[in-house]
């Protein structure tokens, strides 16, 4: 017999494995160990699979084996009321560089660290937030300061001492680990609002960093920062659309993707462009077309040429990575907690007329939309005919159809000529109301096109919202470039038109050009269609005013006399935010006059409005108040609302075909 013991037999048989770090799950997979913690470092140790992700989408990445570091910065972030008021002034400040990065405090300057350094670098950061955390000043006491070219909020002295206490025992403890010299950051302990300013911008950036209030309540973190050294500073360009290499020496562009270039971009400068490629990849010779630019993408490490007008210019501080966030003082308390519904937040209810805490000067605010997915633009423009049986019933044949069509007098002709959303477009718009409600953003006015799908889109934006009772006014002179709708009507399709504006939409016109008919929904229509809109307005331009022989002048100055008219009479209301749902030229045509610029060459407005995609929005505020009035263009409330193309799937064709 053997000896008895108190453990269970399946206790000393089964003991619990212990668990394996990230690294080392990894190193068990096959991966080298130089690249699995490059993999770890480059997605912010999230995690394996996060680890493995990074490691296969740089298989082909030349500098995949390279030693080079990431540079690390740590900075003193607020949180809470006073970043809300910071961002509402960067908003204001659109060409203002400082609003690449959150507001912060530097407390030390970049430096480079080893991957196998960093670990050990984020415990001792962590263990000192926790030491230092008690003696945190639990508010610190910002002052405005101005320069010729830089606005900033100074921390008193004898606050500024303590961080600069903190600053010095983390460089000193970096500087063991990473074996390198890091320093602390030796001015002025500051968080600066605005820096390069042209001197036509100073007076108005100035005038709005006196609205602000420093004294609001704010939550201060440690928040440690990396990026890849060796595209700091560069230009970088942010990838809008997808595109599929047509060429070897072709970039694969994927939206959300990142793309670094050489610094300029006039022909010279990307000539510069294509030999730094060349001398750095490939070795070979390799020619430059306009239009084109050479870089590397940030997501898989390749490198090769793209389309232009794929990208819109980016920061390259877009590309940082947040390692850790320790907070240095308690969470505010007394602020407006946001309701949950299930496991879904929902934000208070929006006050009336209010205007993000926002004074001084600042009169109206103007966010212009464009509609969502349209349906013959997804599903062609005999999309009707193919989903009519016989008896001319609409029976639906695709999930994205919508499930029923308005009774129209004019019949199946008005829906072709006037196409609804998809089920995808209603999403898309409730979408960026339910985005809208979560941040706040107060709207007291909604105008819309009288196309159905813009009526839509403001119908499902403010049921987003969850404002009950208001109800937008439809303005035929915000309808789109009515140029755009010639020849469609015999089967053209007009080359100038914007993305799906236009072309395949079924037409509004015959053969010879003249417009048949406005095929757009009354008000008594749009209601028994559940779409009610304010029946009480007058509109500024009857429909039977809009010629389609307008020419792009004509159709610039419609819209903005419509525009100024509009903001004029909610000035009038004492209407503070307005919403405008319109079209894809509708963005550029409403808010570029107001900003006092001459309108872009016609071809060029056609190239700009080809990019904007369903619900892509922009706002303009209203920076003077007065007989002289300016405007400036802000950021958006919300960020962009992006998805991947579904075709149509036949399964009988892909699995029935011997």
């Amino acid at each position: 017999m053997g000896t008895q013991t108190d453990e269970p037999l399946y206790a000393r048989v089964m003991r619990r494995p212990r668990t394996c770090s990230a690294l080392e799950t990894l190193l068990a997979m096959g991966f080298p160990r130089s690249r699995a913690l490059k993999a770890l470092v480059s997605t912010a140790e999230k995690g394996v699979e996060e680890a493995c992700e990074w490691l296969f989408s740089h298989l082909s990445d030349p500098s995949l084996d390279a030693p080079l570091p990431r540079e690390f910065v740590l900075y003193l972030c607020p949180s809470g009321p006073l970043e809300e008021n910071l961002m509402d002034f960067w908003r204001s400040c659109p060409s203002n560089p400082a609003l690449a990065i959150p507001p912060h405090i530097t407390l030390c300057q970049f430096f480079p660290c080893p991957d196998e350094a960093v670990s050990p670098l984020l415990s001792s950061l962590g263990t000192l937030a926790e030491r230092l955390q008690p003696s945190f000043p639990q508010a610190l006491s910002l002052r405005l300061v101005t320069a010729a070219a830089f606005l900033g909020l100074f921390v008193r002295d004898d606050q500024a001492d303590v961080l600069r206490s903190l600053a010095g025992e983390f460089t000193t403890t970096a500087t063991g680990i990473a074996d390198v010299q890091v320093e602390p950051h030796r001015k002025q302990l500051h968080l600066t609002l605005a820096y390069q300013l042209q001197s036509t911008e100073r007076a108005q950036a100035e005038r709005l960093a006196r609205c602000l209030d420093p004294s609001l309540p704010a939550a201060w973190h440690l928040r440690l920062y990396s990026r890849d050294l060796r595209y700091a500073g560069q230009e970088t360009q942010r990838v809008l659309y997808s595109y599929y290499p047509q060429n070897d020496d072709e970039l694969e562009l994927i939206p959300g993707d990142f793309i670094f270039i050489s610094p300029g971009n006039s022909t010279e400068d990307i000539s510069k462009s294509c030999e730094w490629i060349r001398m750095k990849f490939c070795g070979q010779p390799i020619s430059c077309s306009e239009g084109w630019l050479a870089g590397v993408s940030h997501l898989s490490g390749l490198s090769g040429f793209f389309p232009e007008n794929y990208t819109e210019r980016a920061h390259e501080a877009a590309t940082w990575l947040l390692h850790r966030s320790y907070p240095m003082c308690e969470e505010i308390e007394g602020r407006e907690m946001v309701k949950r519904k299930g496991d879904m937040a929902v934000a208070p209810p929006i006050p009336p007329h209010s205007f993000n805490g926002q004074t001084g000067d600042l009169q109206l605010h103007l966010t212009v939309i464009r509609h969502g997915e349209r349906v013959d633009v997804t599903f062609g423009r005999h999309w009707l005919a193919r989903n009519l049986d016989s008896n001319g019933t609409y029976i639906p044949k695709d999930l994205n159809l919508p499930p029923f069509l308005p009774v129209r007098p004019a019949g199946h002709r008005a829906q072709q000529l006037d196409p609804p959303l998809t089920r995808v477009g209603q999403l898309q718009a409730q979408l960026t109301g339910e985005a809208m409600r979560d941040k706040r953003v107060p709207v007291d006015a909604v105008f819309c096109s009288p196309a159905l799908r813009c009526v839509q889109t403001a119908h499902y934006i403010i049921k987003g919202l969850g404002l009950v009772g208001l109800t937008p006014c439809v303005e035929p002179g915000l309808f789109e470039w009515m140029h755009w709708l010639r020849g469609v009507g015999s089967g053209g399709t007009s080359s100038a038109s914007g993305p799906g504006e236009a072309g395949g939409s079924g037409g509004a016109e015959g053969s010879s050009g003249v417009l048949l008919s406005h095929p757009w929904m009354g008000a008594a229509d749009l209601a028994a269609a559940g779409l009610p809109v304010d029946e009480s307005y007058r509109p500024l331009i009857s429909p039977p005013s809009l010629s389609p022989c307008e020419s792009y002048e004509d159709f610039i100055k419609r819209i903005d006399c419509t525009a100024r008219e509009l903001m004029a009479l909610c000035r009038a209301q004492g209407f503070h935010s307005v919403l405008f749902i319109g079209h894809a030229a509708s963005l550029e045509a409403c808010t570029r006059p107001l900003r006092r610029l001459p309108p872009r060459p016609q071809r060029e407005f056609v190239i700009n409005v080809r990019k904007v995609p369903y619900l892509g929005l922009c706002s303009i505020r209203e920076l003077s108040s007065g007989s002289s009035r300016s405007w400036a263009l802000v950021s958006p409330p919300i960020p962009p609302l992006s998805h991947g193309p579904n075709p149509t799937f036949s399964w009988s064709q892909v699995l029935c075909d011997p």
